[in-house]
C-alpha cells in the first residue's frame, strides 16, 4: 500500500528522515513567501537545528554555497530551474526535495 500523508507534520517527518538517511550534513532549503525569517528560525530551533538565514536574490546565495547535499526548493518560484542550476551540490551528489510539486508544474531533472 503506498504511503499516504494526509498532514504537513508527516511530510516534514518524511523530509527529516530522508535527510538522516542520506547523513546530509549542508541542508540547504529555499521558500517564496509565506511566514517570516523569525517564524522559520523558531521553527528550525524547536526542531533542534540552528539554522543560518540568508536573505538576498536567490541566485545570488546559491552561486556562493558549495557542497549542498540536501536541497529542498520551491518549485512554484518563477525562477526554480535558474536557482537551481546554480545549486553547487556535493562531490557525492544530493538529494532534492520539490515543494509544491504537482502534475502541471512537477519537471525536476537534475543531471
Amino acid at each position: 500500500m503506498p504511503a499516504r500523508f494526509s498532514h504537513g507534520s508527516r511530510i516534514a517527518e518524511l523530509v527529516s528522515a530522508m535527510a538522516a538517511g542520506w547523513n546530509a550534513e549542508f541542508i540547504v532549503e529555499t521558500w517564496s513567501q509565506g511566514g517570516s525569517r523569525a517564524e522559520f528560525v523558531t521553527a528550525m530551533k524547536e526542531a533542534g537545528m540552528e539554522p543560518e538565514v540568508l536573505v538576498r536574490e536567490p541566485e545570488e546565495v546559491m552561486a556562493g554555497l558549495v557542497g549542498i547535499d540536501f536541497l529542498v526548493m520551491d518549485s512554484k518560484r518563477k525562477d526554480f530551474a535558474r536557482v537551481l542550476r546554480q545549486a553547487r551540490l556535493s562531490h557525492r551528489g544530493a538529494v532534492l526535495v520539490c515543494k509544491n510539486a504537482n502534475s502541471r508544474n512537477a519537471l525536476c531533472i537534475v543531471g
